[in-house]
């Protein structure tokens, strides 16, 4: 992981202890005011700093796991709609040297993973890094919101909590990290599984690419067709 990676990471986590402080501010004062003193009191907490990135990276799981939620498959935009289509036609027009199975899992690919496998090897590299920098944006503006939501709720219901003195006995402040704990474990799983079959229907792929040579010739003299269906596919958009 880069050192800008980690930033963004580090600046998410804080934006969600801020909101955090703000939500527990709004709901137990008192709390926050005993914090603040303990803090003043506890210099070894300090390298409560190093866990920004750790509480970055936790936000960053939430917003991949809402989006695979709600929309299946994401990354599905225009343009990856559109050569997935010209990829996927493609391929199945020669798919028959394979199995059955075979042709079942060229149709499984998401139109991402066919996009990625031609537009990282075809795009010049400035526009890769172009596109890699809006994308940065887009991503830590959506961060941003998740953290704020979650900080602020989460502390508004912490000082609410701790008004009520339910984290006063031990078995409630062990039961409470197993829970969240174990949200996070399944929410790291449920991610890496997704990211993972997308990575394998990727490189599934770029097998049956380099495996079929009059594809890739098809595709490298299609410049001239692929306007006239991006013609079309406008049209179509438009009625």
């Amino acid at each position: 992981m880069d050192e800008s990676k980690i930033f963004q990471l580090s600046f998410t986590g804080i934006v969600l202890v801020l909101f955090f402080l703000l939500g527990l501010s709004l709901s137990n004062y008192y709390a926050l005011y005993k914090l603040f003193n303990f803090i003043k009191t506890n210099y070894r907490f300090v390298f409560a700093i190093l866990s920004f990135p750790f509480l970055g990276l936790l936000i960053q799981l939430v917003n991949f796991a809402v989006q695979y939620l709600i929309f299946v498959h994401p990354y599905r935009d225009e343009a990856r709609i559109l050569l997935a289509k010209v990829l996927r036609e493609h391929l199945l027009k020669a798919a028959h040297i394979l199995s059955e199975d075979a042709k079942k899992a060229i149709e499984m690919i998401p139109d991402d993973s066919l996009f990625v496998l031609l537009y990282y090897t075809r795009a010049p590299s400035h526009l890769i890094e172009w596109a890699r920098r809006r994308r940065t944006i887009q991503y830590l503006g959506i961060n941003y919101a998740i953290a704020v939501v979650i900080g602020v709720t989460v502390g508004i219901i912490s000082g609410v909590l701790l008004k009520l003195s339910v984290f006063n006995n031990i078995e409630t402040r062990i039961g409470t990290c197993l829970i969240i704990g174990i949200f996070f474990i399944g929410l790291s799983i449920f991610i890496g599984l997704k990211a993972k079959r997308d990575a394998d229907l990727m490189e599934l792929a770029w097998c049956y690419l380099e495996l079929m040579p009059d594809v890739k010739e098809q595709l490298s003299s299609y410049r001239l067709n692929h306007i006239l269906l991006l013609d079309e596919y406008c049209h179509s958009k438009e009625n």
